[in-house]
């Protein structure tokens, strides 16, 4: 709190009809200038003696500098502006930017590329494609599709049926042994060369084509090319694969359309921790995405109603005294001598007073020239002079200057005087 304003004239020495000494204005002057001091002057803390506060649209741009806020006194807010960031960076393989000075623009630049290119950072073309020299991966490269056309899984399961130097310790004996155990494995055995040797020459010589088809439909697992097979085969799409993903988004794209979905409805997910496609129900498919940014404050609500009067503050400091009122009606003069009200005929002792203006009754004297030694003949102002003064403030109401004057016999200074005070 600093030092605010304070009357000095404490006994109210300064009002109308006293002697004002110039220590009386030299007090209150310096009451002021200590109350508007610089850096002990009042602090406009809202409490007496020290002015209201300072409300935001009393204070001119720049009137408060940085040296008079104290260090983390002021916390941003919605009713702060401007800039707060005075410097920023980034680094890294590919990324580079920087801002130097508050209120500076920060852009961040990549050199994202989808060419082979050292040091950058990769990114896909507009068909999600990108160019890479020697891949390292420290995990499992799981692929949904064919590499160069070949299907890995396919080919690794089939490689991992065979032995390691499969053939190199395998007699025909052993070879033979494993094709015949192989269902429709069509062995031609020293059994099936006696069972020709039974059949006649020329046996289908006799058959007709016709008769050959039955027959052969007729066998179990005879797997007779027919027409309405080769119909069907007609209708497959020559390297036909039913891992091919334009072959499966067309499949899902023509399935029928649902406007509703509930939430046991199954879709299809891939499990990534059983490198596996299974089925979920779209409540446990649906996963929650990141928080977003927060809204735009909305617009401000209607004002409440009013809350109840307050409790009365305390009594402000006494105003400047009001001018004068207008002259009352005129009195009955005081009879009694030297009283309020009463007229008597009085010379100044000194300076001098106009009409109508008033004047401390230390400088007025009563005209006494009924004096021993001086009576009625001559008039001196050592004789005169003598008379006593007067107390109060008395006005002249007759002369129209009245002046302290003498000649050898006569005293032209005495006027006619009421006292007002």
């Amino acid at each position: 709190m600093g030092t605010g304003y304070v009357r000095n004239d404490s006994s109210n020495n300064i009002a109308d009809g006293n002697v004002i000494n110039a220590s009386d204005l030299d007090g209150e002057f310096d009451a002021i200038q200590a109350g508007f001091n610089g850096s002990t002057g009042h602090s406009h803390d809202g409490t007496t003696g020290e002015g209201p506060k300072i409300d935001s649209t009393g204070l001119a741009a720049g009137a408060v500098d940085a040296s008079a806020v104290a260090n983390n006194s002021v916390a941003l807010g919605t009713k702060t502006t401007g800039n707060y960031v005075a410097a920023g960076a980034v680094s890294g393989v590919g990324l580079s930017g920087s801002a130097g000075a508050e209120g500076a623009t920060f852009t961040v630049t990549s050199n994202a590329t989808d060419a082979n290119t050292a040091s950058t950072i990769v990114a896909r073309d507009s068909n999600g494609d990108f160019a890479a020299g020697a891949i390292t991966a420290n995990g499992n490269i799981v692929v949904t599709g064919t590499v160069d056309g070949r299907d890995i899984a396919t080919d690794g399961t089939k490689l991992d049926g065979i032995e390691a130097s499969a053939t190199a310790d395998q007699t025909a004996s052993e070879i033979r042994a494993l094709v015949e155990s192989a269902s429709d494995s069509n062995v031609f055995t020293d059994a099936d060369h006696t069972k020709l040797n039974g059949i006649e020459a020329s046996a289908t010589a006799d058959q007709t084509a016709a008769e050959i088809r039955t027959l052969v439909e007729s066998a179990s697992d005879s797997n007779v090319f027919t027409d309405a097979d080769h119909t069907k085969l007609n209708g497959v799409e020559a390297s036909a694969d039913v891992t091919d993903g334009t072959n499966v988004g067309a499949a899902l794209t023509g399935f029928g359309t649902i406007t509703s979905v509930a939430t046991d409805d199954v879709v299809a997910v891939y499990d990534t921790s059983a490198s596996a496609w299974k089925k979920a129900t779209t409540a446990n498919a649906i996963a929650a995405g990141p928080t977003g940014p927060t809204g735009p404050t909305g617009p401000a609500g209607s004002n409440g109603s009013n809350g109840s009067a307050g409790p009365t503050g305390p009594t402000g400091p006494t105003g400047p005294t009001g001018p004068t009122g207008p002259s009352g009606a005129a009195g009955t003069p005081s009879s009694s001598f030297n009283a309020v009200g009463s007229y008597a005929a009085l010379y100044l002792n000194s300076g001098s007073v106009s009409v109508s203006s008033t004047v401390s009754g230390g400088s007025l004297r009563y005209n006494k020239q009924n004096q021993s030694g001086y009576q009625y003949t001559t008039f001196s102002s050592s004789n005169s002079s003598s008379g006593s003064s007067v107390s109060g403030t008395w006005r002249n109401m007759g002369a129209n200057t009245a002046t302290r004057h003498y000649n050898e016999n006569y005293y032209y200074g005495v006027a006619l005087y009421v006292r007002t005070a």
